[in-house]
């Protein structure tokens, strides 16, 4: 083979090689985001399509995309536990 095309077939497989390391990054990354897209929507009071849920249910138990934030779950009251005594036996005070 000519040493020009020996070169070409070279240079075409150390692309493909490079290509195929972050393609594989590229498209987990590409899922993340689809997945936290959906949970978005889902969260939003959308939605989604039943092939992104059936997608979002594959990657569901690795817990890569969760819907948890800062304001997941809001609550209005805190249970509380005080302790009280006394010294006389009379009055109580918190402690």
């Amino acid at each position: 083979m000519p040493r020009r095309l020996v070169g070409c077939c070279r240079r075409t497989r150390e692309i493909r090689r490079r290509v195929g390391r972050y393609g594989r990054s590229r498209r987990l990354a590409l899922l993340i985001v689809f997945c936290s897209l959906v949970k978005m929507d889902e969260r939003f009071g959308g939605s989604p399509p039943d092939a992104a849920l059936a997608v979002d249910g594959w990657i569901e138990p690795l817990h890569i995309v969760s819907s948890y934030g800062l304001f997941a779950v809001m609550t209005t009251e805190r249970d509380e536990i005080v302790f009280e005594g006394s010294y006389d036996g009379v009055e109580l005070a918190r402690v």
